[in-house]
């Protein structure tokens, strides 16, 4: 049996931001509620491990209604 070791944010030197919920009321086109990350860093080091792991390009940008950020597909 191969083995794969599994490599999350923590071992890429990330820290999640712990913010799962969804306080700002921002929903994605599926209606879908949108993580909220309380600091730009959190919301840039996500991006960029989904870029690493996934092959996904995320842009970060200001939740127009609180203080924090999301992502969004480029």
């Amino acid at each position: 049996m191969a083995y794969k070791k599994h490599w999350g944010m923590h071992n890429l030197g990330y820290q999640y931001d712990n913010s799962t919920k969804n306080i700002c009321g921002c929903v994605d086109s599926q209606k879908n509620p949108k993580k909220l990350y309380m600091s730009e860093t959190g919301a840039k080091n996500a991006a960029e491990f989904s870029r690493l792991q996934n092959s996904v390009s995320l842009e970060i940008y200001e939740c127009p209604r609180t203080k924090g950020w999301h992502l969004k597909k480029v």
